[in-house]
C-alpha cells in the first residue's frame, strides 16, 4: 500500500508503470480506519480468495498440497502429458495451463487497476467514510 505509493511518488524506473495502473494513491491506505463492517468484509473477500487459489491450483500443478502434509492430491495423468519436450524444456498440460491462468489473471488485475484509477475510486472510496 503507501510504500509502492511512495515508490510511485520518486522519480525511478518503477515510478512510471506504478502511477499507469494507479498505485500513486495507495498511500490513504495508511489513513484507514477499520470498523466491523471492514472486518468482516475483509474476512468473507479472504475466504472467496483462497477457495478461489485452490480450485485455480487443482489443474495447475503437479502436486495440490492443500492439506499438506496429510493430504496431498496428484493431479490426472492427463495432464502431466508432455506438449513440448526439449533436452532442456519439458512443457506439460498443466504448465501450460498455469501458464494461461497467470497471463489472464495479469491481463484482470492490469484491467481493474486501470479501472480504479479511470473512476477515482480509492478518493470515493475514503470519502465515505
Amino acid at each position: 500500500g503507501p510504500f509502492l505509493a511512495r515508490t510511485a511518488k520518486k522519480e525511478g524506473r518503477l515510478s512510471k508503470p506504478l502511477n499507469y495502473l494507479g498505485i500513486g494513491t495507495w498511500d490513504k491506505l495508511k489513513n484507514k480506519k477499520y470498523n466491523r463492517k471492514s472486518i468482516i468484509v475483509a474476512i468473507y473477500s479472504a475466504f472467496i480468495g483462497g477457495i478461489t487459489h485452490i480450485l485455480l491450483d487443482l489443474p495447475s500443478h503437479e502436486y495440490v498440497e492443500l492439506f499438506f502434509p496429510f493430504l496431498l492430491f496428484k493431479v490426472p495423468g492427463i495432464l502431466l502429458h508432455s506438449i513440448i519436450q526439449s533436452q532442456t524444456y519439458n512443457l506439460t498440460i498443466y504448465e501450460l495451463i498455469w501458464m494461461i491462468e497467470s497471463l489472464i489473471a495479469l491481463i484482470f488485475a492490469i484491467y481493474f487497476l486501470r479501472y480504479i484509477k479511470k473512476y477515482d475510486l480509492i478518493n470515493k472510496w475514503y470519502e465515505e467514510i
